[in-house]
């Protein structure tokens, strides 16, 4: 094992509750390996669970705390300590502190999160980028017999879809529902 797993180990055992030891292997991950490096769903993932940390814990001063033990544990030579202050002052909100840190909109990190809802054979085709991003977020807001629906018409037809398509396509899936009630 080496130094940074057993660190983060170490550093897991002693935290609590386990949102913070998930945190803590989730950053260490994210240390090790690009964000940029990260499939769509993993982005999304990772998005989704700092976020959830940052409401659970309901201030930041634990939540930096335990990022920065990982950090220094990591890499003893780099002291940068996070902020939660804007230049004004203000508290930042959840999903800008998440943002800042990514490099995202708050907007993006959303979107991100709403690939969650995706079925399992879409966020595949996501990850494979046959589905552009905006028509990922699209799609996303149909139901799950909806988009079943819509990946079968995918495989099956082999199709394509862009942004366009996603819009016409939920529309024409959600009236043909109607039709049939």
């Amino acid at each position: 094992m080496g130094n940074s797993k057993t660190a983060t180990s170490a550093l897991a055992s002693f935290a609590q509750p386990d949102e913070e030891a998930a945190l803590i292997v989730t950053e260490t991950n994210l240390i090790q390996r690009s964000f940029a490096d990260l499939r769509h769903n993993e982005r999304a993932i990772a998005l989704k669970f700092h976020l959830e940390a940052l409401k659970n814990q309901g201030g930041q001063g634990r939540r930096n705390d335990i990022l920065n033990e990982v950090k220094n544990l990591i890499n003893p030579h780099d002291n940068a300590k996070n902020s939660t202050l804007s230049q004004f002052g203000t508290k930042l909100r959840n999903d800008e502190k998440v943002g800042e840190k990514y490099g995202l909109s708050k907007n993006t990190i959303a979107r991100y999160i709403r690939l969650l809802h995706l079925l399992e054979e879409l966020m595949v085709r996501v990850d494979d980028e046959e589905i552009p991003f905006m028509a990922r977020v699209n799609l996303s807001y149909l139901s799950k017999d909806e988009q079943m629906i819509l990946e079968n018409f995918i495989f099956l037809g082999k199709h394509k879809i862009d942004l366009k398509k996603s819009r016409e396509a939920s529309l024409t899936i959600r009236a043909k529902k109607r039709q049939v009630r």
